[in-house]
């Protein structure tokens, strides 16, 4: 790059600007105005790097390269120039760049220099050493700028991977949550079907077996859809009875194993609902295992479902526990458990939650400690 300025092309006579200029034009500018003000033969720049020999940069008249080597050379600090060359320096002078030094060799022979020349030299000299200083301190506040743009545009991509990361792994825990509800009934059925001889209970089991196993590999695919949208699962016109029918039967087993009675109360009209089956699915499996696993031995869950005007309303009571008043605003937040001595991950609810206000939907409870829990789903009724 520096090459261009071994023999730059001739230019207009222009004085030191106190701007920030790119640092070659300043220099080839500074060399211009010294030979215009002091009359000299000859202006050179040459750049000076440390353990290097000096290059010359820009020129005012007679050119450097007529020499064969370099006009100027250091012998310790002072500087040495060539034979032709020294009888006719008048002014040599330094301003420095960060690491470089340019020397500033000013030649017009039999002429020396007068004492006012000679300052109006150095103020001159003072003056490119300035505006280098200035051009410096351009040159790292625009790499300090660039670098500042640059963390910013590293930090949110960071951000956008780490948000991405943890959908992933909210996706993750939400999906594992619900294939733990799903392979309950399956596990039950299994362990029934193992002590039953009677061809047609197993068959019954077999079925169940085979309808879970369905529900799980489309679970799966649901959990798939952030990273391969094209699985996105499409809503369909579902009878929610039917939904509820299905997930009563599929939990027989679990309920007989406890001796707890399931009750479900469904209309005799249809109770359409625009959704996915799975989702449907889903959020009644969810309540109706938390209902299960919170009620003792020997208790009683009763799913009821309504078609209340325009909405669908799901309520699933039990006997069981119950909940604190306090614990109650912190119910549907993620990992909230107020029992910890029964398996769970308090991810559900607030899972369930989501899927309903996705839905257009409202999820609500009532409690009481002792005497058990009534969760109610409001869904949209579909039009058509």
């Amino acid at each position: 790059m520096l090459s261009r300025y071994l023999h730059p092309s001739p230019q207009a006579i222009r004085r030191p600007s106190s701007s920030d200029q790119p640092v070659p034009q300043l220099l080839e500018t500074t060399t211009s105005a010294l030979r215009e003000q002091f009359e000299a033969e000859f202006v050179w720049t040459c750049l000076r790097m440390p353990g290097e020999a000096s290059v010359p940069l820009s020129s005012a008249g007679r050119l450097p390269v007529d020499f064969p080597d370099s006009p100027i050379v250091w012998e310790g600090d002072r500087p040495r120039f060539h034979a032709e060359l020294a009888a006719e320096v008048v002014a040599h002078g330094t301003v420095n760049f960060q690491a470089a030094v340019f020397d500033i060799v000013l030649g017009r022979p039999g002429r020396p220099f007068s004492p006012a020349e000679g300052s109006r030299f150095e103020a001159l000299r003072k003056r490119a050493q300035r505006a280098l200083d200035r051009a410096s301190i351009l040159q790292c506040e625009q790499a300090l700028r660039y670098q500042e743009s640059l963390l910013r545009r590293r930090e949110a991509a960071l951000r956008r991977m780490q948000a991405e990361l943890f959908s992933r792994e909210r996706v993750l825990r939400e999906l594992t949550h619900d294939l733990i509800n799903d392979l309950t009934p399956l596990t039950y059925a299994a362990e029934e079907l193992a002590d039953l001889g009677d061809a047609t209970d197993s068959m019954r089991l077999i079925l169940l077996i085979d309808r879970q196993c369905v529900r799980m590999r489309h679970r799966l695919r649901a959990g798939l859809t952030p990273a391969f949208p094209h699985l996105a699962p499409i809503t369909e016109l579902i009878d929610w009875r039917v939904v509820l029918a299905d997930l009563a039967q599929s939990w027989r087993s679990a309920f007989e194993r406890k001796a707890q009675s399931l009750c479900l109360l469904l209309p005799e009209r249809t109770v359409i609902v625009r959704a996915a089956e799975r989702d449907l699915f889903s959020i009644a499996s969810n309540l109706l295992s938390n209902a299960q696993k919170y009620t003792s031995s020997g208790g009683r869950i009763e799913v009821r479902l309504q078609h209340l005007g325009d909405a669908a309303v799901l309520e699933i009571g039990d006997t069981g526990r119950g909940m604190h008043p306090a614990f109650m605003e912190r119910l549907c937040q993620p990992g909230a458990r107020e029992h910890t001595d029964v398996e769970g991950s308090g991810i559900g609810l607030y899972q369930i939650r989501q899927l309903i206000e996705s839905l257009g939907g409202t999820l609500a409870f009532e409690s009481e400690l002792g005497i058990g829990t009534t969760c109610r789903v409001r869904l949209p009724i579909a039009m058509g």
